[in-house]
C-alpha cells in the first residue's frame, strides 16, 4: 500500500468514526430493526394434527363477583391423553397471535398441555377498575 492509498484509508476511517451518542442511537434502531424484522416475515405454523387445539374460555376467579366472567385463551394438548405437565405460554404485547398459537402447538407435540391466556383481554378486567382501557 502506497503512501497516497494509506492517507486515503485514514482519512475514510476518521470520517466514519462514531461518537458514543452516535454509536448509541445506531444500535438502539439495529436492535429495534432486528427485534422487529421477525414480523415482517412469514410465519411458522406447525400442524395440529394429533392434538387437540384451538380457542377457549377460561373462568376468571380474581373476586367475590367475578362469577360468570371468561379469559380468552389458546391452548394445544396431546389428542387422546391425560394428566400432562402443563406450559404457560405468555403472549407478547401483540396479544395471542399466530406465532404465539403455534409455540403451543410445538410444546404440544412434545406432550405439554400449553396454554397462552390473553393477558389484555377486556373481559378478564375486573368491575371495579377505571382504567382507560376498560372504557375503550
Amino acid at each position: 500500500m502506497d503512501k497516497d492509498e494509506r492517507d486515503w484509508a485514514t482519512a475514510f476511517a476518521r470520517s466514519t468514526q462514531l461518537s458514543r451518542r452516535g454509536f448509541a442511537g445506531t444500535g438502539l434502531v439495529a436492535g429495534f430493526t432486528l427485534c422487529t424484522g421477525p414480523l415482517n416475515a412469514a410465519t411458522t405454523i406447525t400442524d395440529a394434527k394429533g392434538l387437540t387445539a384451538g380457542e377457549v374460555r377460561v373462568p376468571v376467579f380474581d373476586s367475590a363477583n367475578a362469577a360468570g366472567r371468561m379469559m380468552p385463551a389458546y391452548r394445544a394438548k396431546p389428542a387422546g391423553k391425560s394428566n400432562f405437565p402443563v406450559v404457560l405460554v405468555v403472549q407478547e404485547i401483540f396479544g395471542v397471535h399466530e406465532h404465539i398459537r403455534d409455540i403451543c402447538r410445538r410444546f404440544a407435540k412434545l406432550g405439554y398441555y400449553a396454554i397462552a391466556p390473553c393477558c389484555i383481554s377486556v373481559t378478564a378486567i375486573p368491575a371495579n377498575t377505571t382504567w382507560a382501557l376498560r372504557n375503550s
